[in-house]
């Protein structure tokens, strides 16, 4: 859950950071990966819904997620993640009621948003052989 939040923080940060256009303040960001450290493994996942909510335009929706090759190698390392880590749950549980308790979390709202934009991306773009899955500074 921790990596889920790493990852979509640096998600959003490269979307919604005053040096990409967005709104978010160094300091907000401090506070936002302060908040994850202490045991908030959402709440960058939460912080993207909101902006995906607060995006009227669907192309800029879109470009939340695929609008650069970071943020594609983002999405698609959080989708390979999310993934993974719902594999391994049907793995244990054959009823599926840990799968229905991640995809209503925070992670699983904005991994459905994530998949259906990675469906209408560009290969280059969608496919994480192309954009590689590591964060990268």
């Amino acid at each position: 859950n921790l990596q889920l939040g790493t990852i979509m923080g640096f998600l959003f940060i490269s979307s919604q950071s005053a040096l990409a256009d967005g709104t978010v303040t160094n300091e907000e960001q401090s506070r936002l990966f302060e908040q994850l450290g202490q045991g908030d493994p959402q709440v960058f996942s939460r912080k993207m819904i909101e902006t995906r909510l607060r995006v009227q335009d669907e192309a800029e929706r879109f470009r939340l997620f695929y609008g650069t090759p970071v943020r594609a190698r983002h999405t698609n390392n959080f989708i390979y993640t999310f993934e993974r880590l719902i594999a391994r749950a049907r793995e244990v549980d054959p009823d599926g009621m840990i799968c229905d308790a991640l995809f209503s979390t925070s992670h699983g709202l904005v991994y459905t948003s994530a998949k259906r934009y990675q469906a209408e991306a560009p290969s280059d773009l969608s496919d994480p052989k192309q954009t590689g899955l590591n964060i990268q500074f």
